[in-house]
């Protein structure tokens, strides 16, 4: 299995990362050298290929690009969520340090934006 995850920081000098498979990138466009490498380690683009697509923020709010609506969506979901259980319970001082606490990248190692 290999992997791509890209970001769009077009401010910094490209970088691409490979480990345990998974390529990471500050470009987008650094898709092109993903698919050479991969076809390089043998991968074949046939009928046996499987791919899985997470676009999200891809198609419509690429991290470092216009990424923040996408976030806020989530954050006012999972609002929303705790606000069904907890009602007026719900202190957004006390719930917003902790989503933004398990929001962080380390809690997430393969995509590390899935906190959704």
């Amino acid at each position: 299995m290999r992997g791509f995850i890209g970001q769009d920081r077009p401010g910094e000098p490209l970088k691409i990362e490979t480990r345990d498979g998974m390529t990471f990138a500050n470009r987008w466009t650094a898709v092109v050298d993903f698919l050479q490498a991969v076809q390089a380690h043998g991968c074949v683009l046939d009928e046996s290929l499987a791919v899985i697509l997470d676009l999200d923020k891809t198609a419509i709010g690429a991290r470092g690009r216009n990424d923040q609506p996408i976030d806020q969506a989530r954050v006012d979901a999972a609002r929303d969520t705790v606000h069904a259980t907890l009602g007026e319970g719900l202190s957004m001082d006390a719930f917003r340090p902790i989503y933004d606490e398990l929001r962080k990248p380390v809690y997430h190692p393969f995509t590390t934006d899935n906190q959704d």
